[in-house]
């Protein structure tokens, strides 16, 4: 057997961008001048996103030995950690126009692969996604954005969560060395993420998952702790507590729909496990919208 390719790494760290969930996002419009620029602190954990729409501004990032970095229209910068940073005009263009936008992300199902991002992650218009593609594409998260409805949010959160993987992906693809580190790390996690995702109407146990992922149990909570911060069983329990508030918020199901969907025996004790996780019986959270 051969050693493991950048290409290898990236086929085993793909399955993980499965779990990229933008929860709540807000988008805004700037525009930096010589005389006006835009300085944003670091607000939390969650993703920043900007848009260059017109122009061209210099990004720096707030930390020791950042350096600017040419945005000009067209580009998309991803910052996977929330840093803070400064924009001001690039000397050849007088004035820029940007789109900023915040998210929350479930960081939990992600962790593996997003903490060991850089604090900065660009994409600039190409022969395969060109400037009409990310024009296009944010006109769009604009336009869904407008309609002011939960359908039309739901479609941008889609939408930029779908530019958020190309960049990471376009990163990994250039960065041979990272994606190799980070398989290494996250493969075993990673495969157990996405079990828990795709199959949540499993009967899962400790040792039914550890052995899917080729791990004693120990292993598994040992590095599923360490990499995502609370034990395997107790993050199947969230997922499936949080999708089932989804399902409540979204459809008219019926609870033993719902409980049959995400893995338990009885629309009792599906609705005995929300109440302990939500505070509120099902039909209570349904009602309440």
């Amino acid at each position: 057997m051969g050693m493991p390719t950048g290409t290898d790494a990236l086929d085993e760290l793909a399955p993980l961008l499965t779990g990229v969930r933008i929860d709540n996002m807000d988008l805004s419009g700037v525009r930096v001048t010589p005389l006006t620029p835009y300085l944003r602190e670091k607000t939390g954990e969650g993703p920043l996103f900007l848009f260059a729409r017109d122009g061209a501004a210099r990004i720096t990032l707030m930390q020791p030995g950042a350096q600017p970095v040419l945005i000009r229209r067209g580009s998309f910068a991803a910052l996977p950690h929330g840093h803070g940073f400064r924009l001001v005009p690039d000397k050849d263009h007088p004035a820029a126009a940007l789109l900023i936008g915040t998210a929350t992300l479930d960081r939990r199902a992600v962790a593996p692969l997003l903490d060991r991002l850089p604090p900065l992650l660009f994409m600039c218009p190409s022969r395969t996604l060109g400037m009409e593609w990310q024009d296009g594409t944010f006109a769009m998260v604009e336009a869904a954005l407008a309609q002011g409805d939960l359908a039309g949010r739901l479609v941008a959160q889609r939408l930029l969560e779908s530019l958020f993987i190309i960049a990471v992906r376009r990163f990994l693809e250039t960065n041979e060395t990272y994606a190799l580190g980070a398989s290494r790390t996250a493969t075993s996690v990673g495969r157990a993420l996405v079990l828990m995702q795709d199959r949540l109407s499993d009967d899962w146990t400790l040792a039914s998952l550890a052995d899917a992922c080729g791990l004693s149990q120990a292993t598994l909570i040992r590095r599923f702790q360490a990499l995502v911060g609370e034990a395997p069983m107790a993050h199947l329990m969230r997922l499936r507590m949080e999708r089932a508030a989804e399902w409540l918020k979204s459809g008219d199901d019926k609870l033993s729909v719902l409980a049959s969907r995400l893995g338990y025996q009885s629309e009792a004790a599906f609705a005995r496990r929300f109440k302990d996780f939500h505070g509120v019986w099902p039909g209570e959270f349904r009602r309440a919208g």
